[in-house]
């Protein structure tokens, strides 16, 4: 991510796949950098944008959709929920659905949905559910 004063923006991913023994590991440069989440949020706000990964292009659009709480360490952090849906095409058409509960105090994520269905030659369908274990680094 690169981070300025009006927000973060993606500019690269990296997919590292493998089954069986084979397997892919791909790094793709995002140009343009899509917008990953603004520097101010608030319920209701909302953006999107197009780019190519590679030969794929992809469309997406993100939300903020509430306000919660995340228990981490017996205590309740605010954060914002931003949903955002990722539509790609060519040769490997899915979406991707991202849910992440971003806490504006520590900069960081607690919690973060993935839910992910490609096709094409090869079907991939992927469920993550990945929430902050600490709030401060473990020594």
């Amino acid at each position: 991510f690169r981070v300025t004063r009006h927000g973060s923006w993606a500019t690269w991913r990296r997919t590292d796949i493998s089954f069986v023994g084979f397997g892919r590991d791909d790094r793709r440069d995002l140009r343009p950098a899509p917008l990953h989440l603004p520097r101010k949020l608030s319920v209701g706000l909302a953006w999107s944008g197009r780019y190519p990964a590679g030969e794929l292009p992809v469309s997406y659009r993100a939300e903020v959709v509430r306000r919660d709480a995340v228990e981490v360490e017996g205590r309740r952090l605010p954060s914002f929920v931003v949903r955002t849906t990722s539509d790609t095409g060519g040769a490997h058409p899915g979406r991707r659905v991202d849910v992440f509960w971003w806490s504006p105090r520590l900069a960081l994520p607690l919690r973060w949905t993935i839910d992910m269905e490609i096709r094409g030659t090869v079907s991939l369908d992927s469920t993550a559910d990945l929430r902050l274990e600490a709030a401060e680094p473990v020594t």
